[in-house]
């Protein structure tokens, strides 16, 4: 697990313990979601770069997303690990919320996809690994992702991959099957059909990832949840002749291991070490991976342009602008905004709750 703060000065600056929007210079936009945006900011006192996720309080209230919201920033508060970008700050004012993150230069794996439709086995292998790390760390402390994407990994400036965006994530529990929450395209046969999700519901999601990385398109597309259905009850499987000339073949049954309709079947439902054994990554040197020591295959330019800033469609993208309207009046009443009471977080101020220590048959943190 990964330290708290990481300024791009040798020597630390006190920060006000209360935490407020005018600390940050928010520069320009570098992400879009079903609430908001996100900005590249700085962090005025300390010169510290960082990604800000505002979020609008009315279109929370619309979307009747509210426990959604703060699910992530109380999952982010105590999720803390180098794979991830983890959450420095949150905090609010009468309009929005404001969830201060890790800044990750080289953008999103869904751009540098848009701009080239074929990589080469070794970069998306070490890609495929660095996902399976990212994995690894959130399930070790309880958590589900339950949105894998590739909009949801993020190139740092060495080319490593991190996870972001924990809107949809919940804690490891017996309770987790009533919610069908993810992204079209993504999202596992156990979590369309209601059943018990597990952690395999993110190998599910990898495996999808995979087959769009080589094929350049997802197994299936779908609009509505009936055309996924069907699609998920015909079965998909990664054909060899989907495969580009030179690939190891071992890579088709990764593919179709991780797509197991049954999670109990499925790559990865054991645990990370399944993946990690898998022929594919025979020889790979998964040691100077958790290191940061194995030097990335491709390296994302630095550019303000390495963010696709397209939102997926996903269950919770539509709005209600009847709903909206009423949000922003309600805004006004001081009930309304207690229900964001608990939206604060210092990093300085050390969390006193070990996520990994939750009561995972509450499904509450």
């Amino acid at each position: 697990m990964g330290n708290c703060c990481r300024n791009s000065n040798e020597e630390s600056t006190e920060v006000n313990s209360t935490v407020t929007r005018d600390m940050f210079q928010l520069n320009y936009i570098i992400g879009r979601g079903a609430y908001g945006k996100v900005w590249k900011a700085l962090h005025k006192a300390s010169n510290t770069e960082y990604a800000i996720k505002v979020m609008s309080k009315a279109k929370i209230l619309a979307k009747k997303c509210i426990s959604t919201v703060l699910n992530e920033q109380k999952i982010l508060k105590f999720a803390k690990s180098s794979t991830l970008t983890n959450c420095h700050y949150a905090f609010s004012d009468s309009q929005n919320l404001f969830l201060v993150l890790d800044l990750m230069p080289g953008g999103d794996l869904r751009y540098h996809l848009s701009k080239k439709l074929r990589f080469d086995e070794k970069i998306v292998k070490f890609w495929i690994a660095n996902t399976i790390r990212c994995l690894e760390s959130i399930h070790e402390a309880n958590i589900i992702h339950r949105d894998l994407k590739p909009e949801n990994l993020l190139f740092d400036e060495k080319g490593y991959l991190h996870l972001s965006d924990f809107g949809t994530a919940i804690i490891l529990g017996n309770k987790n099957s009533k919610y069908i929450e993810g992204t079209l395209g993504y999202i596992a046969p156990e979590t369309i059909f209601q059943d018990v999700q597990t952690k395999a519901v993110d190998y599910y999601a990898l495996g999808i990832t995979l087959y769009e990385i080589i094929v350049g398109a997802r197994p299936y597309e779908g609009t509505n949840l009936k055309e996924i259905e069907e699609k998920i009850n015909e079965g998909i499987s990664l054909k060899e002749s989907q495969v580009p000339a030179g690939w190891s073949s071992h890579v088709i049954d990764f593919v179709n291991k991780l797509l197991e309709k049954d999670p109990e079947n499925r790559l990865g439902y054991n645990g990370s070490f399944e993946a990690k054994n898998h022929s594919w990554f025979s020889n790979f040197d998964w040691k100077k991976l958790a290191n940061f020591s194995l030097k990335a295959p491709y390296i994302p330019k630095i550019t303000r342009a390495n963010f696709s800033q397209q939102v997926e469609l996903s269950f919770n993208n539509d709005i209600d602008m009847e709903a909206l309207a009423k949000s922003k009046i309600l805004l006004k009443d001081e009930v309304t905004q207690s229900l964001f009471a608990d939206y604060y977080y210092n990093c300085e101020i050390p969390a006193s709750t070990d996520v990994s220590r939750v009561d995972i048959n509450s499904n509450k943190i």
